[in-house]
């Protein structure tokens, strides 16, 4: 993954600013390559957790109304920095 960054902003090593995108699209391709092997079926992202409320306890969970599936949650994580990487592209000569 530093490769691919570093290839899409023609610069050598991660940037401090940059370094959490690296770590979230290793993670993406970590939960992707695991998923496409099938050791993912225990995994549940459908009960993901819309609100949490400390007085008198209450927690809601987003499963009817639009609620994360893990496939949204991995290109998420794979994609989710593309944006900041224009703050550190370098021209190539």
């Amino acid at each position: 993954m530093t490769d691919e960054i570093e290839n899409k902003c023609n610069i050598t090593g991660i940037p401090d600013g940059i370094y959490h995108v690296a770590v979230d699209m290793v993670c993406g391709e970590f939960l992707a390559v695991k998923k496409s092997s099938g050791q993912l079926t225990d995994f549940d992202v459908e009960e993901a957790v819309k609100q949490i409320k400390e007085g008198d306890t209450t927690i809601t969970y987003a499963v009817a109304d639009g609620a994360i599936t893990l496939d949204s949650l991995i290109k998420l994580l794979r994609t989710s920095g593309d944006s900041q990487f224009v703050k550190y592209r370098r021209l190539a000569w």
